[in-house]
């Protein structure tokens, strides 16, 4: 009578051949089916300590990324980062690599400015975007949250202060004098 351990050896040697065999297929997969039943606990004890290992965690590694540029594996990821959840955890992770905030430190300055934009005091809730994070450019310090309108505003004055003020000075004459031309 053949050990589990020689059992195993052989059908490592021959897998290929009994594949194709529905009997011996039929046959393993009964026989495999009990010694799991059997040995759960020790089975799963075993799998927990191989995660863990070194070689564990380079073979799932190598198994997720196989499987993540394979066509089903696209699939799957696409589908998933267009759920909520999937779409909160690319935000999440998006705004720690890009501003290094955390998602909590995010929700506390929407709390904080009550969920609106900072210069023009529109809510969330009337927006199609998410109130984007404004910072400084030459600090990489955090501002405030703004309004996708008035993110841009800034951007195209330059964050210049000057720049604005000579803005305002425009709009107050033209609105005090009409027409220019």
């Amino acid at each position: 009578m053949l050990t589990l351990e020689e059992k195993l050896e052989h059908y490592k040697k021959y897998q290929k051949e009994y594949k194709k065999n529905p009997k011996v297929k039929e046959h393993l997969k009964e026989y495999f089916k009990k010694y799991y039943l059997e040995n759960k606990e020790k089975l799963k004890e075993y799998q927990k300590k191989y995660v863990q290992s070194p070689k564990g965690k380079e073979t799932k590694k190598k198994s997720r990324k196989k499987y993540s540029k394979s066509p089903k594996g696209k699939k799957s990821q696409k589908k998933w980062r267009k759920s909520p959840k999937g779409k909160s955890i690319d935000y999440a992770n998006n705004i720690k690599q890009k501003y290094n905030l955390e998602i909590d430190d995010y929700n506390r300055m929407f709390n904080e400015q009550n969920g609106c934009c900072i210069i023009c005091g529109v809510h969330q809730s009337k927006l199609t975007k998410r109130l984007s994070i404004d910072h400084n450019h030459k600090t990489g310090k955090i501002r405030g949250l703004l309004c996708h309108k008035c993110n841009i505003g800034l951007g195209v004055f330059e964050d210049s202060i000057e720049i604005l003020q000579k803005a305002i000075e425009y709009l107050k004459k033209e609105a005090t004098n009409g027409r220019r031309f």
